[in-house]
């Protein structure tokens, strides 16, 4: 089975593997995927440069236009959703 490299690894969740992936040139996509099957469970396409940190079960999104997502881990559903002021280069996340 093949394992994304690991700077795109963000976090394990059971045998489940977040994950960010470049489909696109100008996007990247924010994907949760099953290392036995080799499944993509959910997935969100996001602006490239677009940052994420992990809070317990949850993950929270910024992207640079200021579009902020907070998603379930499991499931990859939209807890909440917000506009932010754009930040150009928001380096303390992920």
């Amino acid at each position: 089975r093949r394992l994304p490299s690991s700077e795109k690894r963000m976090a394990s969740y059971g045998r489940r593997l977040l994950c960010w992936e470049y489909p696109v040139a100008g996007q990247i996509r924010i994907a949760m995927r099953d290392l036995w099957s080799d499944e993509v469970i959910w997935s969100h396409m996001l602006a490239f440069n677009s940052k994420a940190a992990i809070a317990a079960d949850k993950v929270g999104v910024f992207q640079p236009n200021g579009d902020f997502m907070f998603l379930q881990l499991s499931d990859g559903k939209m807890i909440a959703e917000h506009h932010l002021l754009p930040e150009d280069s928001p380096g303390s996340l992920w």
